[in-house]
């Protein structure tokens, strides 16, 4: 929980959100790589999740620091983790393209497989974050 808080409160809210401003053109640099070498698909949906996040994390700042967007800080940090995991498989996929062998297949097929099942997790925890659905901060203390 104090690692989500970190991150959502004080890293990427950071100096009007810079550092995430500069994992965001990186990411961005590596889907236009794997777009150039035939990863269409893998670069719309990072780039797809990256505007997911960037959409999140504005409205969160837009907020002024309301409990309820703080209280899915560790969603937020785990969509922002599969992102990032995402983004470095297809820094290997763009390096294993043209590449032969069984290694070089694994990355490929390692790629495939945190695009197909782990990425759109991010996508629920994005939600989660965007709802600001109160469930966790108006909790009655009396019937917990």
């Amino acid at each position: 929980g104090i690692q989500g808080l970190d991150l959502l409160g004080r890293k990427v809210l950071l100096d009007r959100g810079r550092a995430l401003g500069v994992l965001v053109a990186r990411i961005h640099a590596t889907a236009e790589r794997a777009r150039s070498l035939g990863g269409e698909a893998y670069a719309a949906r990072l780039l797809a999740m990256t505007d997911r996040l960037i959409e999140v994390t504005q409205s969160v700042a837009d907020g002024g620091g309301e409990p309820e967007a703080f209280a899915e800080a560790t969603a937020y940090l785990e969509a922002t983790g599969h992102l990032v995991i995402a983004w470095l498989w297809l820094e290997q996929w763009v390096t294993a393209h043209g590449q032969e062998g069984a290694f070089y297949d694994g990355k490929r097929a390692a790629t495939d497989y945190f695009f197909t099942r782990e990425l759109p997790k991010a996508g629920i925890a994005l939600d989660l974050v965007a709802t600001r659905d109160g469930l966790t901060t108006h909790l009655d203390p009396a019937v917990l």
